[in-house]
């Protein structure tokens, strides 16, 4: 799952109970339907909960919200995400090269 698939689920777009969660809109403006883990599902679920708690009424139907309880902002996430990966020592996926031209 892509980060921009991710910041723009919505609530109604989680079927928790089903395992299975709907991407729309994705690359080419397509959707698909993507199946849960029950682990996945019981930590979707756990931080569902929790988000409740803190924000009963965010402004936004968006599943991940900020601390504001508003839609997370793509580059934010990136930028952390860059962070967090770099601390676990994960590397970027190397490019593969082009192929030799034949000519």
């Amino acid at each position: 799952m892509r980060i921009g698939e991710a910041i723009r689920l919505d609530h109604g777009d989680l079927d928790l109970a089903g395992g299975v969660l709907t991407v729309r809109q994705s690359k080419f403006g397509k959707s698909r339907l993507l199946p849960l883990h029950p682990t996945t599902a019981g930590a979707l679920h756990g931080y569902l909960r929790l988000r409740d708690h803190l924000h009963p009424h965010p402004s936004t139907a968006a599943v991940f919200i900020s601390l504001a309880g508003a839609r997370l902002d793509y580059r934010n996430v990136h930028a952390t995400w860059k962070v967090l990966a770099a601390r676990a020592g994960l590397q970027a996926p190397r490019r593969r090269a082009a192929p030799a031209s034949t000519t």
